[in-house]
C-alpha cells in the first residue's frame, strides 16, 4: 500500500515527466449567459479557456483490429489530450491547440497510480 508520502513523491515525478511536452490548448467550455426573454430557455456560450496539456496525435490505427478507448470506437486523425487532473474539464465539449482544428471531447478517463493525477481525453476533429 502506498503511504502519503509515496503519493506525494508520484506527484513530484509527474511534474518532471510532463516538462517540456505540453502545449497551450484552448478548452471551450459552455457557460449560462441568462435566459431568452421570450422562451426562458437558458442561453449559453462558449468561452475560451487556455491551459497546458499534452497534445499526442494516435500514430496508427490497428489495420484489422478495432481499438477501442472508453467505449469509442479509435479513428483516423483522433488525438489524445492529457490535462493535470486540476483542470476543470465540467461542461468543456470542444478544445483546439493555437487557432487550429476544433476537436470535440469524446471520453475524459481520470488516471494515476496512488491518486489520481491527469485526465486523459480522446478527441475527434470536427473542423
Amino acid at each position: 500500500m502506498l503511504s502519503e508520502s509515496d503519493r506525494q513523491w508520484i506527484k513530484g515525478n509527474r511534474r518532471e515527466i510532463v516538462e517540456g511536452r505540453t502545449d497551450k490548448i484552448t478548452l471551450l467550455k459552455t457557460v449560462r449567459d441568462g435566459k431568452d426573454p421570450i422562451t426562458g430557455e437558458p442561453i449559453e456560450k462558449q468561452v475560451p479557456i487556455e491551459v497546458e496539456a499534452i497534445w499526442k496525435d494516435y500514430s496508427t490505427v490497428s489495420n484489422t483490429d478495432r481499438s477501442v478507448i472508453g467505449g469509442v470506437e479509435l479513428q483516423k486523425g483522433d488525438v489524445k489530450i492529457t490535462f493535470s487532473i486540476d483542470v476543470d474539464l465540467t461542461d468543456v465539449k470542444q478544445a483546439y491547440k493555437t487557432e487550429g482544428d476544433v476537436y470535440e471531447i469524446l471520453t475524459i478517463d481520470e488516471k494515476g497510480l496512488g491518486l489520481l493525477n491527469r485526465s486523459e481525453c480522446l478527441a475527434r476533429k470536427v473542423t
